[in-house]
């Protein structure tokens, strides 16, 4: 489905529920965070966003001073992906699905199929 407009109003109107994963990637810092305050109250299972540590903080502190609590902030995944070293937009890319799939599937992490005892 391609949607065009403001993000953040496109967002809200979208139906989001606990079998949403969303990742924001915008072309801006400004956009991102109007995206994350557009999806932090919903019931999306994943929330991601693609960031540095630095932005984070910022982030953080400026829902904060918005009035989201803690456990709203806890369920961001910023920088999202799973800390696998990676480096290259296609490696970012592999993290990002693996993180989803690992919270998709997290009933099943470190289940027996892996463990050789």
């Amino acid at each position: 489905k391609l949607c065009c407009g403001e993000h953040a109003k496109i967002l809200k109107k979208l139906p989001i529920d606990e079998q949403t994963y969303i990742m924001i990637v915008t072309q801006g810092n400004e956009f991102d965070y109007v995206c994350l305050k557009a999806v932090l109250k919903s019931k999306a299972a994943y929330i991601g966003c693609i960031s540095s540590k630095a932005k984070k903080v910022k982030f953080f502190k400026r829902l904060k001073e918005e009035g989201f609590r803690e456990k709203a902030l806890k369920r961001i995944a910023i920088p999202a992906g799973l800390d696998i070293g990676a480096q290259t937009p296609e490696e970012i890319a592999v993290s990002i699905a693996a993180e989803v799939v690992a919270v998709r599937r997290k009933e099943h992490l470190r289940s027996q199929k892996f463990k050789t005892k």
